[in-house]
């Protein structure tokens, strides 16, 4: 009880100092008195549209717009960008930028979701109808624009993937631009005031002003593990505690994997594809965020080529806990190589590997020895966190996972027998 006290005191005294701050602040603001603040047609799709197609800075800001949100498009030749560009029967589109490029034509959907729900097959609608406009599908992209990154509805998404839509959000990425544009112009002193009103609004439409003393308060929380319990009580801190400790944890398992990477020549494989994503603390907030929406995201190390063009590869991933094993991927990115188990291999059964279609084995991670609880970070115990926590029990905790996966790289390297792989004569793994 006293503990919670204590806690509470320093709470109370980290709000007041905010509050203070506060008192210091301008609430004046043009786009909130000329607008409804929330109004995502007449106010913000309309502004970003605008920012788009400005005669002076446009193709900076779209520039920006594209390395921020992580849209591959470059020599832009021209473009146009519209505001309820109009779909036919599909419906309109709050904004849709047509850009030129020298390898062909290239077009950006942002659905911009502040408040509005989604409709039927929207996205879908939306995506069929650009696409018989460029060359190919992969020459469309679909930005679903929401106040903090909220996914969409698998009625909106229809026959397309989560992975076919780019994520976005106010809070993150479009702060961001905004930040990036008032650095560019710092010199014009109107248009860099009319960027800043119009980030001060999204901070306040995103609680992005409070975000300052939540980083306090989730600091002191981790400031010691007598004040942990109290994190369970204010879901925001938790959810970012979460990301920090899940961080730490992959993080330190990639520098652990080193001396295992120089030892069989791995080579050390960066976001191969949507399905063999790194991870990354982005990744790991959209798992804790959007829990309908859990990413798969890991290490991932080359082993060795293949016949036929393919490869193998030893990767460690996430769904609820965490897991290893081998994986085969052609030369066209199909991971489902033992769809039909042509791969499975004895040696891989008596070390007790599970098989599925992506997998040709995996096992997972412990939490300790006697292997009874897995390292679960859905769940996300209270014992997780203090382990996580503890500097000396995280790195003992990697220790120890490692070299089980090292145990049985050296069994299946020092197995005379092995054919994992049907090709005469070769090996799983082979040391420098």
């Amino acid at each position: 009880m006293r503990n919670y006290k204590l806690f509470f005191e320093n709470l109370k005294l980290i709000q007041k100092k905010y509050e203070i701050l506060k008192l210091n602040d301008d609430d004046f603001n043009i786009f909130s008195i000329l607008r409804n603040e929330g109004d995502e047609v007449n106010l913000h799709s309309k502004f970003i549209t605008e920012l788009l197609s400005n005669k002076k800075y446009g193709k900076v800001f779209l520039k920006l717009f594209l390395e921020v949100n992580e849209l591959d498009i470059e020599n832009i030749i021209e473009y146009n960008a519209t505001q309820e560009y109009y779909a036919g029967k599909m419906g309109r589109i709050d904004i849709v930028l047509e850009i030129e490029t020298p390898s062909g034509k290239k077009i950006i959907a942002i659905e911009n979701k502040i408040y509005a729900g989604d409709q039927n097959k929207q996205l879908e609608r939306y995506f069929n109808c650009l696409k018989t406009k460029v060359n190919s599908k992969e020459n469309v992209y679909i930005v679903y624009l929401t106040l903090d990154g909220t996914i969409p509805s698998k009625d909106s998404l229809g026959k397309l993937k989560e992975e076919d839509i780019y994520n976005k959000s106010y809070k993150n990425e479009i702060i961001l631009w905004i930040e990036h544009c008032i650095k560019e112009v710092a010199l014009n002193p109107n248009m860099r005031e009319v960027l800043v009103q119009y980030k001060n609004l999204l901070e306040k439409l995103t609680n992005r002003g409070e975000e300052n003393m939540v980083n306090e308060l989730k600091e002191f929380i981790l400031s010691d593990e007598k004040y942990l319990s109290t994190a369970f009580l204010i879901p925001d801190i938790l959810l970012d505690i979460k990301s920090d400790l899940q961080y730490s944890f992959w993080k330190s398992l990639e520098k652990g994997m080193e001396e295992l990477k120089e030892k069989y020549n791995f080579k050390l494989i960066n976001n191969f594809d949507s399905i063999n994503k790194s991870y990354s603390y982005e990744n790991i907030k959209k798992y804790y965020r959007n829990s309908t929406n859990k990413k798969f995201y890991g290490l991932m190390y080359e082993l060795k080529e293949l016949e036929f063009g393919e490869k193998l590869y030893l990767r460690i991933e996430i769904e609820s806990s965490i897991y290893w094993g081998f994986r085969v991927i052609d030369k066209d990115n199909n991971s489902n190589k033992n769809l039909n188990r042509k791969y499975i291999d004895q040696d891989l059964k008596e070390l007790m590997f599970e098989s599925t279609d992506y997998w040709l084995g995996l096992k997972y991670f412990y939490l300790n020895t006697n292997k009874l609880e897995t390292i679960n970070f859905n769940a996300f115990n209270e014992n997780l966190y203090k382990l996580l926590l503890d500097e000396n029990a995280l790195e003992e905790l990697v220790k120890f996972n490692i070299e089980k996966i090292r145990e049985d790289l050296e069994i299946l390297k020092n197995n005379k027998n092995i054919d994992m792989i049907p090709i005469k004569g070769s090996h799983i793994l082979s040391t420098k």
